[in-house]
C-alpha cells in the first residue's frame, strides 16, 4: 500500500481574497468588487494594519449579500460558496452581526480557494499541504507488481481510513 500526495492547481489564497473572490463572483450590485482596481487595492497594495479592517469590511458585505441574494440566487454555486465562506469564517450573533473567527477555529475542510472547493489543508511532517490525496494497493511477484485497488480523497482522509 502506498499513499502520494496528489497537489490541487488552485492558487494558495488568503482569507481575505477567499472572501473578496466569493463577493466578487455573486455581486452585481457592488460594483467596486468587479473593478480591477479596488480588487489590487484591497487585495494585494494594503498595509499590513489594514488588511483585517479589509477582511472585515469584506465579511460584512457578504453578510449583506447573503441576505439580500438568498431568495434570487440560493440555487447557485456562487451563493452556495459565499454561504460557506460566512458559516467557516463568521460567527453570527442573535442581532444578525458577524464577527471573524480567530484563525485557530477554522476547520482545515474549509474552503481554500473558490475555484476547488474540495480541496482541504493538512499539515504533515511540518509542512503545509493544499491538496488530495491517492492510495495504491499494489501486489507483487516475481514477474513484477499490479495496481490492484486505489482510492483518491481529500487530504484529511487518514491512512488508515483508506
Amino acid at each position: 500500500m502506498d499513499r502520494v500526495m496528489v497537489a490541487s492547481s488552485c492558487k494558495k489564497m488568503s482569507r481575505l481574497e477567499i472572501a473578496y473572490t466569493c463577493i466578487r463572483k455573486l455581486t452585481p450590485r457592488l460594483s467596486s468588487y468587479l473593478q480591477d482596481e479596488h480588487k489590487n487595492k484591497t487585495l494585494y497594495r494594503s498595509k499590513t494594519e489594514e488588511l483585517q479592517l479589509n477582511l472585515e469590511k469584506a465579511i460584512a458585505d457578504a453578510a449583506s449579500l447573503a441576505r439580500i441574494f438568498a431568495d434570487t440566487y440560493q440555487g447557485t454555486e456562487d451563493y452556495q460558496l459565499l454561504t460557506r465562506v460566512l458559516r467557516e469564517q463568521v460567527k453570527f450573533s442573535e442581532d444578525g452581526s458577524v464577527k471573524l473567527k480567530n484563525k485557530k477555529e477554522i476547520t482545515t475542510d474549509s474552503l481554500q480557494n473558490p475555484s476547488d472547493p474540495d480541496a482541504t489543508f493538512r499539515r504533515k511532517a511540518g509542512e503545509r499541504h493544499k491538496e488530495y490525496v491517492g492510495n495504491f494497493v499494489e501486489t507483487m511477484d516475481e514477474n513484477g507488481g499490479i495496481i490492484i485497488q486505489f482510492g483518491y480523497e481529500q487530504n484529511i482522509h487518514s491512512d488508515s481510513a483508506f
